[in-house]
């Protein structure tokens, strides 16, 4: 580590002076066998050669101190910027920890604000497709839904062997209604009617206008006494009933049931071939073929 490092030059050191030391002790001795120094002369020898051997001593010490100093520095250099670096470094770290965080904020947001516009737009198209399947004027479905909605009730009939049928109903006399108190009241006459045939049906039978004056009710798991006498109930109520200007409102009716092999074409021709023989026979009938 550091300090084995600091500690070096030191050891190093010392053991150069204890050899250096050896050393002159040594030619000191083989100095005294080769000339003949008398005793008075030795102690002068003895300390030329120790002040040369403490200079010399002294000189590397202060170099191995020296060196040592700039070892120690450059570690302390090195430890510096390492820790300036580490500083920087964990400086880097936050600045892209908190980059991250804004960012999860920010895709959380986006996500938050996705999610409301696209619940909005279910909505709208919720609200459109009920706008586009509804009739605008009697507030019940449209024949656009008929078609759908037949087409499902039929699979389901041939699928379950359940029965199914249809029963189409026209306003008797709705021109001269127009003709005699005008199309406002006409309008009125229409919503009326559609009230008292929602209100009189099943729950799980579809009422639609088909079109004009017209009607038409999808009616399950009937058969023909089921079918005639659910289609006369409709007929008395609106018989029954008064709308405001207009003193009596009769409808004719044309029923049939759902058969194996029909398509939804042979269905609906064939109820709308029961009107048209209900309303031959003097309107404000029930025909059920």
């Amino acid at each position: 580590d550091i300090r084995q490092q600091q500690t070096q030059p030191l050891n190093a050191l010392l053991c150069g002076a204890l050899i250096f030391f050896a050393t002159q002790l040594y030619l000191i001795i083989v100095v005294f066998d080769i000339y003949d120094f008398n005793t008075r002369g030795l102690p002068f020898v003895f300390f030329s050669f120790l002040i040369c051997s403490l200079s010399l001593s002294f000189a590397t010490i202060k170099h191995f101190l020296i060196e040592r100093d700039a070892q120690v520095a450059a570690q302390q250099s090195k430890i510096a910027q390492s820790e300036a670096h580490d500083a920087l470094l964990q400086e880097r770290l936050a600045l892209q920890e908190q980059a991250r965080s804004d960012l999860e904020a920010n895709i959380e947001e986006r996500t938050f604000e996705l999610q409301v516009t696209l619940r909005e737009l279910e909505e709208k198209n919720r609200a459109l497709e009920q706008i586009n399947m509804e009739d605008p004027l009697t507030k019940i479905k449209n024949r656009r839904y008929f078609d759908k909605k037949l087409v499902m009730d039929l699979r389901r009939s041939r699928r379950e062997q359940t029965p199914l049928s249809i029963i189409m109903l026209d306003i008797d006399h709705f021109k001269s209604i127009n003709d005699t108190y005008g199309h406002l009241i006409g309008d009125d006459v229409l919503s009326m009617v559609a009230k008292v045939l929602a209100e009189s049906i099943r729950r799980n039978d579809t009422l639609v206008r088909w079109g004009g004056e017209e009607f038409v009710l999808i009616a399950i798991n009937v058969d023909d006494k089921t079918l005639f006498d659910l289609a006369e109930k409709l007929r008395y109520q609106i018989e029954k009933n008064t709308y405001g200007f207009v003193d009596k409102v009769t409808i004719s009716i044309g029923a049939t049931l759902f058969r194996t092999d029909d398509t939804k074409d042979d269905l609906l021709s064939r109820a709308d071939q029961a009107l048209y023989e209900a309303k031959g026979q003097g309107r404000n009938r029930t025909i059920a073929l």
